[in-house]
C-alpha cells in the first residue's frame, strides 16, 4: 500500500512539473509557419512533396479531420490547444520509449534497480527537456515526433528481442524503423544506433568478433529499412542524385567553407544542448541555472566512477559518439540565440542528452538516489517554461498583424498583393509570420493575396527594381508602421501604393516657399537647399509640403546640415517619409505640391534631387573571410555640423525579400582605409544555399538617417 501511494505521489508530482512546464503552450494561438503546414499536407504542392514526410502529411490531415482549420493568431479555442496536446502526447510517447531503452541498455551491466531508477529519470527529463518545448510547439515538428516516438520503440524492442531471444519482437523493430523512415529524416541514423546496441548490450559476454559481426549484420539490415523513404522519394524525383545527398548535411560539406560553417554549427549545438535556456527571456539567470544543474546532475557519475572507473569511461565515451551521431540529423540547421524557435531539430540529441542525464543522476545508490534526478526536473521544467514563453508573445504578435490585414481589407476590399513593412520582429528567437504572411488571412479568400513582408531599411532598394516593378502591378496595398507616421500607438496604416508619372519641370527655385511642383513622390528622393558660409543655420527650419490631393495631417521633415567647400548644405531626406511616398493621387499621375521651409528666414538655392550622388570612385566590395571589405570613400567635402556620419551596407535577397542592415567599421590598413561590414559573406552564402538572388546592395554614408552619398550594386544568382 505504501509503494502504491509512493507512485501515485510521484507520477502526480511529474505530471505538476508538465502542466507547469507547457502552461504557456496550451493557451496559445499558432503561428504563422504552422498553419502554412498544415495548408501544405491538406493540398501537397510540388514544392510541399519534397518537403513533408508520408506519415506527417497522414497525421496533420487527420488533425484537420478531427478539430477543423485552424487559423494563424487564434488561440486554444480555435483548435490550437489539440494541436498541440498531439504533439505533447508524442513526445511522451518519445519519452517512455526512451526510458524502456535505457533499462534495457543498463540491464546487462547493473542491476535492475539502478537500471529502473535511470529509466525513469531518463523518461521524465526528457520530457521535461527545455529543447523540447518548440517540439511541442510547432507543426513542423510533427514528422519529427512521430519519427523519434517510432524509432525509439523500435529500439526498445529491438534490444527486449535480442536479450530475450524474441525473434517477432525484432521483426517488430523492423517494421517500426521502416515506418519512421517515412515519418522524418531521424531514421538515416537509427541503424547505427541499433548496431551499437548489437555490440555493447544485445549479448555482452560473446567474444568480440561474434558481437562484431552480429553489429554489421544489424547495421545493413536496418540500413535497408531506414533509407525506404529516401530511395522512394529518389525514384519518384527521377533524379540521378539520391535525396539524401542533395541537401543537408552533405551538401554543406561540398566546400571548405561549408565545413567551417559546420563546425560552428555544431559548436553552437553543443552549447545548447548543455545550457538549454533562452537568454532573450530568461537572461544570463538562464545559462547559469542550466549550468549548475548540468554539474549537479553529473556529480554522482564522478563519485561512482571511483568505484568503476572502467565501465564508466566506456559510458562516457559512448555517450559523447551518441551525441555526435545524432547531431547528424538535421545538421546543417542553425540553432542559436536568434534561430532557437528550431530547437525541435536537436530532438534525437536532445534524447540522448537526456539518457546520459539520467544516468548520471541517479549513479549512487540509496535514499539519495531520486533527489538529484528531481532536482533536475524541477530545474528543466522553470527552463522549459521560460522556453515557451516567447511563442506566447510571437503568437499575439501574429493575431495583432492579422487584426491589421482583416482591417485593411474590411476597409478597401481584397488586394492581390499587400506589402507588410517592418512585419512583428522574432521575440527571443521565435519568428511569428516569417515568409508565410500570407497564411494570416483567411484560406476562404479567392483569390488567395500575396502578401510579402520587408525590414525599412531595404524598402527603397526594393523600391528601385525591376522584379518589384513587375510584382507591384498598377496598385500595391501596403501597410506602413504608425511610427514611421509620427505616430506614438502600435499598429499599422493601409495605403495605396501607386506608380506614378515622371516629375515635371521646374525641380529647382530658390526661397522660402516653391512654385506648385508636379512630382511623382516615389523618384523624389533628397532635397538640398544651398546656402552662402555666412548663414545661420538656424534661420532654415523644417520643411512641410501642402498638396492637391486633400486634407491630410501637416507632415515635417528636419534638415540635417552639412559644410561643403562653397557654403553650408541643408539635406531634407524625403525617400524614407512616408507621408511623402504614399501620396501619388491615382496610378500615372503626377503629385501638384508646394514646399514651405517653416519659420525660413533664409533665401536658399533649392533643388530635388532624383538620386542621390554618388561615390566619387567605385568603393568596392571584397569578400575578406566572412566580411565584405569596402575602400572608404573620400566624403572629406561633407563635413556634419552635428552628430556623427556613418556608412551603412544593407543587403537584400529579391527572392525571399530577406534583408540585413550593417554598420560599418572603420580599419586603418597600411596605405589605405578601408570599411568592413562584419559577418555580410555569411548573409550571402546563406542566401546562395537557399538558391535565392539575385543579391542586391546598397552602400550609403547618412547622417542622422538621411542619405548623402550611395553606391549600389548587384550580384547574380
Amino acid at each position: 500500500m505504501r509503494s502504491r501511494w509512493k507512485n501515485v505521489a510521484i507520477a502526480s508530482a511529474f505530471l505538476l512539473c508538465l502542466l507547469f512546464a507547457y502552461t504557456p503552450l496550451l493557451r496559445t494561438g499558432l503561428l504563422a509557419r504552422d498553419v502554412e503546414r498544415l495548408d501544405l499536407a491538406s493540398v501537397p504542392t510540388e514544392s510541399g512533396a519534397s518537403e513533408l514526410h508520408s506519415l506527417e502529411v497522414l497525421s496533420l490531415q487527420l488533425s484537420q479531420a478531427l478539430f477543423g482549420k485552424v487559423e494563424a493568431g487564434l488561440g486554444w479555442e480555435r483548435g490550437a490547444l489539440f494541436l498541440r496536446l498531439e504533439n505533447l502526447a508524442l513526445l511522451l510517447l518519445g519519452a517512455t520509449g526512451l526510458g524502456l531503452l535505457t533499462r534495457r541498455l543498463l540491464l546487462p551491466w547493473c542491476g535492475s534497480d539502478q537500471a529502473r531508477a535511470a529509466a525513469w529519470a531518463t523518461t521524465a527529463i526528457f520530457a521535461l527537456h527545455p529543447l523540447a518545448t518548440s517540439a511541442v510547439a510547432t507543426l513542423e515538428a510533427r514528422g519529427d515526433l512521430i519519427g523519434l516516438a517510432l524509432g525509439l520503440l523500435a529500439a526498445a524492442l529491438f534490444l527486449e528481442g535480442r536479450q530475450d531471444r524474441r525473434f517477432a519482437w525484432t521483426a517488430a523493430s523492423f517494421c517500426l524503423c521502416a515506418l519512421a523512415s517515412f515519418a522524418s529524416e531521424i531514421a538515416i541514423v537509427l541503424p547505427l544506433f541499433f548496431a551499437a546496441f548489437e555490440f555493447v548490450s544485445s549479448h555482452r559476454y560473446r567474444p568480440v568478433s561474434r558481437r562484431l559481426r552480429t553489429s554489421l549484420t544489424t547495421l545493413v539490415v536496418f540500413a535497408l529499412a531506414a533509407l525506404g523513404q529516401s530511395a522512394f522519394r529518389t525514384v519518384q524525383a527521377a533524379e540521378g542524385v539520391p535525396v539524401l545527398f542533395r541537401r543537408g548535411l552533405f551538401a554543406n560539406l561540398a566546400d571548405l567553407d561549408g565545413w567551417s560553417e559546420q563546425l560552428s554549427i555544431g559548436a553552437e549545438k553543443l552549447g545548447l544542448l548543455v545550457l538549454p535556456a533562452n537568454v532573450g527571456i530568461l537572461g544570463l539567470a538562464g545559462p547559469i541555472l542550466a549550468g549548475g544543474i548540468f554539474l549537479v546532475a553529473m556529480q554522482p557519475a564522478l563519485v561512482a566512477a571511483r568505484s568503476a572507473p572502467r565501465l564508466w569511461t566506456w559510458l562516457l565515451v559512448l555517450w559523447f559518439l551518441g551525441l555526435f551521431v545524432a547531431e547528424l540529423v538535421h545538421a546543417h540547421v542553425r540553432v542559436g540565440g536568434k534561430e532557437i524557435a528550431l530547437a525541435f531539430v536537436m530532438l534525437p540529441s536532445s534524447a540522448v542528452m537526456a539518457v546520459g542525464l539520467g544516468v548520471a543522476s541517479t549513479a549512487l545508490s540509496g535514499p539519495r538516489r531520486p533527489y538529484v534526478a528531481w532536482a533536475v526536473l524541477l530545474v528543466y521544467s522553470m527552463l522549459s517554461f521560460g522556453n515557451a514563453i516567447p511563442w506566447k508573445r510571437a503568437s499575439s504578435a501574429a493575431a495583432d498583424l492579422r487584426a491589421e490585414l482583416l482591417r485593411a481589407r474590411t476597409a478597401t476590399g481584397p488586394s492581390e498583393r499587400v506589402l507588410v513593412l517592418d512585419p512583428p520582429a522574432p521575440v527571443a528567437g521565435v519568428d511569428p509570420v516569417g515568409h508565410s504572411l500570407a497564411y494570416l488571412l483567411p484560406r476562404s479568400d479567392v483569390p488567395v493575396p500575396d502578401v510579402r513582408g520587408l525590414r525599412l531599411e531595404a524598402f527603397r532598394l526594393l523600391l528601385e527594381q525591376e522584379e518589384f516593378r513587375a510584382w507591384r502591378g498598377d496598385s500595391l496595398r501596403v501597410l506602413v508602421p504608425h511610427a514611421e507616421l509620427g505616430r506614438d500607438d502600435p499598429g499599422y496604416s493601409s495605403f495605396l501604393l501607386r506608380p506614378s508619372a515622371a516629375s515635371s519641370d521646374p525641380r529647382s527655385w530658390r526661397g522660402v516657399r516653391s512654385p506648385v511642383l508636379e512630382l511623382a513622390p516615389e523618384r523624389e528622393l533628397l532635397l538640398e537647399a544651398r546656402a552662402t558660409a555666412e548663414t545661420d543655420p538656424a534661420d532654415l527650419g523644417r520643411l512641410s509640403w501642402s498638396s492637391s490631393v486633400g486634407s491630410r495631417p501637416k507632415t515635417y521633415l528636419d534638415p540635417v546640415w552639412v559644410r561643403t567647400p562653397e557654403g553650408y548644405s541643408a539635406f531634407y531626406d524625403l525617400e524614407h517619409s512616408f507621408p511623402w511616398l504614399l501620396s501619388a493621387p491615382s496610378p500615372g499621375a503626377v503629385h501638384e505640391c508646394r514646399f514651405l521651409f517653416e519659420e525660413g528666414r533664409v533665401q536658399t538655392d533649392n533643388r530635388l534631387l532624383a538620386a542621390v550622388p554618388s561615390f566619387a570612385e567605385d568603393p568596392g566590395p571584397l569578400a575578406l573571410g566572412r566580411d565584405w571589405v569596402f575602400e572608404a570613400p573620400d566624403v572629406s567635402a561633407l563635413e556634419p555640423l552635428r552628430g556623427a556620419a556613418v556608412f551603412r551596407l544593407v543587403l537584400l535577397d529579391l527572392d525571399s525579400w530577406d534583408s540585413v542592415s550593417f554598420i560599418l567599421e572603420g580599419v586603418e590598413d597600411p596605405g589605405a582605409s578601408r570599411l568592413h561590414a562584419r559577418g555580410a559573406v555569411d548573409f550571402v552564402r546563406r542566401v546562395g544555399r537557399a538558391r535565392g538572388g539575385p543579391l542586391v546592395w546598397s552602400l550609403c554614408y547618412e547622417l542622422r538617417g538621411t542619405s548623402l552619398r550611395r553606391a549600389v550594386g548587384r550580384l547574380e544568382s
